[in-house]
């Protein structure tokens, strides 16, 4: 895991300067004011630096979720769905899954890889040359695969953080 880097800055106030540290924790950047003596504020950066590499601040390791976990998951928590939409849904995993393999394998693996213009050019690749079956997608077909996919990156934003 890639450990934060602790910058040091002088900072300008109306009372004078302080020293200001800043790095990021668990992907939030945090700032602190510590105090108007570089040499207090280097030994407290260098303190911070070490407990950022001994993993004494809380880091939390990143877990690593595969596509198929994720829909799974998402389509087990759909309780009262129709047959019928979880075999529209299956379909589109399907067809997502099938295109991915072919041009973002890694995303598939884990979805933290995956952009919003992946998915972009996943749905218009089905409208204008078609999915797995070869069948073009209507601009229906694209707008419930895209809410479809959409609910299912909320859910992992939402669950997996």
């Amino acid at each position: 895991m890639k450990t934060s880097k602790v910058g040091l800055n002088k900072v300008a106030r109306k009372d004078g300067f302080v020293w200001q540290i800043n790095y990021r924790l668990n992907g939030k950047r945090i700032r602190e004011v510590v105090g108007t003596n570089k040499k207090e504020a280097h030994l407290y950066a260098s303190k911070i630096q070490t407990d950022l590499l001994n993993n004494k601040l809380g880091i939390k390791e990143k877990e690593i979720i595969t596509f198929d976990r994720l829909s799974s998951e998402y389509l087990q928590l759909k309780t009262n769905l129709e047959g019928s939409s979880i075999k529209k849904y299956q379909g589109f995993i399907t067809d997502f899954k099938h295109f991915f393999s072919k041009y973002y394998p890694l995303a598939l693996k884990d979805i933290s890889i995956v952009s919003s213009s992946y998915i972009s050019t996943c749905i218009e690749h089905f409208t204008k040359k078609g999915a797995k079956s070869g069948v073009i997608w209507s601009s229906a077909s694209a707008n419930s695969s895209k809410s479809f996919l959409a609910s299912v990156f909320k859910y992992a934003i939402s669950e997996k953080g």
